[in-house]
């Protein structure tokens, strides 16, 4: 079965190739958008990365995971470890965009309070 690719369902052999490239395309933009929003502090980029998580990576992983026939031995190990990885991804990557959001909101109040106290000194 490794060497030939050999489906029982012709589903399987139409959706694996089309798969695969999308969760390419789309892991390296989500990979760079969660670095570049992360190091930058950019909420724009999190929310990125945070949404190319959940769609359509998440469902990619679940389909190769559980759905696909298995062509080697370690596939479905191997996905279960990157949806756990994935699962773990999406919980911080919520938690930091709501601390950032926050510091934002802060910093904001901040200013605003700056530009009232300099307009009334004159």
């Amino acid at each position: 079965k490794r060497r030939n690719f050999d489906f029982t369902n012709s589903l399987n052999s139409s959706l694996l190739l089309p798969l695969y490239w999308t969760w390419v395309v789309a892991e390296a933009s989500r990979l760079h958008s969660g670095q570049r929003g992360v190091l930058l502090d950019k909420v724009p980029e999190l929310t990125a990365f945070f949404l190319l998580s959940v769609f359509p990576q998440s469902f990619i992983v679940l389909y190769m995971g559980f759905l696909q026939e298995s062509i080697l031995i370690w596939d479905r190990w191997t996905n279960v470890i990157m949806l756990a990885v994935l699962c773990l991804e999406i919980s911080l990557t919520l938690r930091l965009l709501s601390s950032t959001s926050t510091r934002e909101r802060q910093i904001r109040r901040i200013r605003i309070i700056s530009f009232i106290r300099l307009h009334r000194l004159s």
